[in-house]
């Protein structure tokens, strides 16, 4: 018996056909449909490297996963203000940023950390107005941040503070 429904499964498996990326948490209604963040080019301060995970093109991988271990979260050095930055090649109305926080530990190191959103690259985004401020900072814990249709090019992630900037993914949300 459970050779068929082990069977069964694979079947339903390999019918289904190739993973698509999900969202880590579906857009509010006239938000838009298209993560405008995904697989777009990615810089941040510096890089904590273990094993090739930490690096930020893993903030827009379309992976939600928040174990560090997995290799979806992106992981700067310890430093003084640490910064992400997504280049959403030209510039686009958002109106929802969507932020995934670490599951496995170390969730407070996203507090107070300001997500800007305009056309300036002047101080790596953080010249940029800002959309707002992450203070759900639960393991695992999914911000939206409501940018309200603001225009821009570069969605940046700043930390105000000495520490570790850790992101398992970053959505953006708005008019193509």
């Amino acid at each position: 018996m459970k050779f068929i429904v082990w069977g069964g499964l694979l079947a339903v498996t390999l019918l289904a056909g190739p993973a698509v990326a999900q969202s880590c948490r579906p857009p509010p209604i006239g938000a838009g449909a298209n993560n405008l963040a995904l697989g777009k080019p990615t810089s941040q301060s510096s890089s904590y490297f273990y094993d090739g995970i930490g690096s930020p093109d893993k903030a827009v991988d379309g992976n939600c996963n928040g174990t560090w271990s997995h290799g979806s979260c992106t992981h700067s050095g310890l430093e003084r203000n640490p910064w992400l930055l997504v280049d959403l090649g030209e510039p686009r109305k958002i109106y929802v940023v969507v932020l995934k926080n670490r599951e496995d530990c170390c969730g407070e190191r996203l507090y107070e950390a300001e997500v800007h959103l305009g056309d300036s690259l002047d101080d790596h985004g953080r010249a940029n107005p800002l959309c707002g401020i992450i203070l759900n900072t639960s393991l695992g814990s999914i911000t939206t941040i409501y940018c309200n249709g603001q225009e821009g090019r570069y969605i940046s992630i700043h930390l105000p503070r000495e520490d570790y900037l850790t992101v398992c993914e970053v959505e953006a949300y708005g008019t193509q």
